[in-house]
């Protein structure tokens, strides 16, 4: 009687796993890419400077699909696009944005996490380091 109750314990553990256990493989944008979730608008929505949080920091970038994007970046709300920066964006190993390759303007920013509603990045200035996390948004 004891061996019965074990065995079914073994296979109700055994089976729970099974029904619970996921891929753990997928990245959290489900079946999307990393380079088909970056394309999109990104509006920054926190950040942190060197580990303490920040004040208020605007940050609007949007990667196109064909490898251009733009980056609008103020101190205020964003009410314009005047402000614009453009060029070229590539990823390297999913994990790291590249601008303008191979110009003097060249500058990476490395992927922390990526999800349908949420981008948070990492990005080295000089001694400091920005930790922005963005969520889809538009500038207005």
């Amino acid at each position: 009687m004891t061996k019965r109750i074990i065995l079914a314990a073994v296979f109700f553990v055994t089976l729970s796993g099974i029904a619970f256990s996921q891929d753990t493989t997928q990245t959290v944008t489900g079946q999307l890419s990393v380079r088909e979730a970056l394309c999109r608008k990104w509006l920054s929505s926190s950040y942190t400077e060197n580990g303490r949080k920040g004040n208020d920091f605007y940050v609007f970038m949007e990667f196109q699909k064909n490898g251009k994007y733009i980056y609008i970046e103020n101190d205020e709300p964003i009410k314009d696009d005047s402000g614009a920066e453009t060029g070229t964006w590539e990823l390297a190993d999913d994990t790291v944005i590249v601008f303008d390759k191979g110009t003097d303007d060249e500058d990476r920013m490395s992927i922390v996490s990526i999800g349908d509603k949420v981008l948070n990045v990492n990005y080295a200035s000089g001694k400091i380091l920005l930790n922005i996390t963005f969520v889809p948004g538009n500038y207005k």
